[in-house]
């Protein structure tokens, strides 16, 4: 911990361990895991200041407490009260010899109504009136339930220590608090899953429908989602009767939720049936592809200037016996949507 302020803060004992009510938890560490830190900024949540902290250990020690409660505050939601515990530890070599601790507790106080709160926990302490404030976590998630109420950082001073800077800075003041972050599942995230598939569209007697503005073909699902092929046999109006137009079409919009989209690369072809496929000489005219994004208020991408009409008269393999077949082949449909809150 680099500071020019070292001499006047205290700093945390090698035998720092962690709390869970009040009592040894049984996963405590041995305080290596502990961060600790200089800032200016005050806690964002709650602040404890003592005028004079000797005084309150006097009195802590005379009424046999060993126990400073804070008044109820607000943070994240959920009502809370910091505590100043006062721990004793015998050193292992001198079973005679008791070194004094100040730990830091946080309680929740809405006595389970809540359920699981789980919250990322930061304490801090600020000898005297120095505007400095050493931030102390672990950087573990607590959860407090009915049962567990308390979490907190035990042993993160000696008392001596901690006297002797006040003494030192010849100030009696300290200053103590905490922040609370809640960890709540809002449901927002992605989820990105990939998927592969293709549709054939055989259309028969394909010249009895060119008095039709347009044609959709039956449904098919892929993905999880109902698409269609819309094919306007003379073309949308801009392109004046002289091309033939082909559409991907996303089905029932309405039921798809607002967060999810879709990422479609799509080969749309014509298929030769004389060869199964959209072949060369002439395979750039009858084969496009597709790369677009859909989602419920973007329903549908496609080529108003697929094929000129007059090439679909005179290629041969196009139209046979008045057969017309369209193929849509699904390179890939990436799907994102919201994640799923959590219970």
């Amino acid at each position: 911990m680099e500071s020019n302020s070292n001499s006047n803060t205290p700093k945390a004992n090698p035998a720092t361990k962690e709390h869970s009510d009040v009592k040894e938890d049984s996963d405590d560490g041995d305080g290596d895991g502990l961060r600790m830190s200089i800032r200016k900024e005050a806690p964002a949540h709650y602040e404890l200041e003592i005028q004079s902290f000797p005084f309150l250990l006097e009195i802590l020690k005379d009424s046999g407490l060993h126990r400073y409660e804070s008044s109820i505050f607000e943070a994240g939601g959920c009502k809370w009260r910091l505590i100043l515990q006062l721990e004793k530890e015998k050193e292992k070599e001198k079973e005679t010899s008791e070194d004094e601790y100040l730990c830091l507790y946080l309680e929740n106080m809405e006595n389970g109504q809540q359920g699981e709160t789980d919250a990322l926990l930061n304490f801090f302490v600020s000898p005297g009136h120095f505007q400095m404030y050493i931030s102390i976590q672990d950087g573990k998630v607590r959860r407090f339930t009915a049962e567990k109420k308390e979490w907190g950082i035990g042993r993160i001073s000696s008392l001596k220590e901690l006297l002797d800077i006040l003494q030192r800075m010849d100030d009696n003041a300290c200053r103590f608090g905490v922040e609370v972050f809640l960890l709540k599942s809002e449901g927002k995230g992605e989820c990105f899953s990939a998927q592969f598939d293709h549709f054939v569209w055989k259309i028969p007697n394909f010249s009895s429908h060119l008095s039709q503005q347009i044609l959709f073909s039956q449904e098919f699902a892929i993905g999880g989602y109902n698409w269609k092929l819309r094919l306007y046999p003379k073309g949308i109006p801009k392109v004046k009767q002289e091309y033939l137009s082909i559409y991907l079409y996303l089905h029932d919009t309405a039921n798809i939720p607002s967060g999810t989209k879709m990422h479609v690369e799509l080969k749309l072809r014509i298929v030769d049936q004389y060869t199964g496929c959209a072949c060369a000489p002439d395979s750039a005219q009858t084969q496009k592809t597709c790369n677009a994004w859909f989602n419920r208020e973007k329903s549908s991408w496609g080529f108003p200037y697929f094929l000129k009409l007059e090439h679909l008269k005179q290629r041969k393999g196009l139209l046979v016996d008045d057969n017309l077949i369209v193929a849509a082949e699904f390179t890939s449909l990436n799907i994102i949507k919201d994640l799923p809150k959590t219970p």
